[in-house]
């Protein structure tokens, strides 16, 4: 499973090891998403509202992004893989957001650091467009 995840976000999953993309896959690939949501608020507590600091809003918008790209690629009628498939792709790019979760504004400038988060962000959302 873990070859997988590294295939994928390198950039080299094949269209055979999609199709396999399970509901193993897509639990894991949850629980990732979950992580990294948990971890972008894990040092602001007092800031953010429970469900939010919970990490669960990350695992609703992997699910709801993955049904709505598994929706439109379901009306072309794909001759490998389906909405698991999907699902499990998108929840999968979760671990590069990682990098939210350093808490950066405590060992630098405000400044400095909130342009690296800024940075950070950019080159993940590009990262994860890109495997698409």
């Amino acid at each position: 499973m873990a070859r997988t995840i590294w295939r994928l976000l390198s950039f080299r999953l094949t269209p055979a090891e999609f199709a396999e993309l399970g509901r193993a896959h897509l639990a894991v690939g949850l629980a990732l998403a979950w992580a990294v949501g948990y971890g972008r608020w894990w040092d602001r507590p007092d800031q953010v509202a429970p469900l939010l600091r919970s990490g669960l809003v990350s695992v609703f918008l992997a699910l709801g992004l993955g049904v709505v790209l598994g929706g439109f690629l379901t009306a072309l009628r794909p001759p490998r893989g389906g909405l698991v498939q999907v699902c499990a792709f998108v929840a999968l790019t979760a671990p590069p957001a990682a990098v939210y979760a350093l808490p950066l504004e405590r060992w630098l400038d405000l400044e400095v650091a909130r342009a690296l988060n800024v940075a950070s962000l950019a080159v993940v959302a590009t990262w994860r467009v890109a495997l698409v």
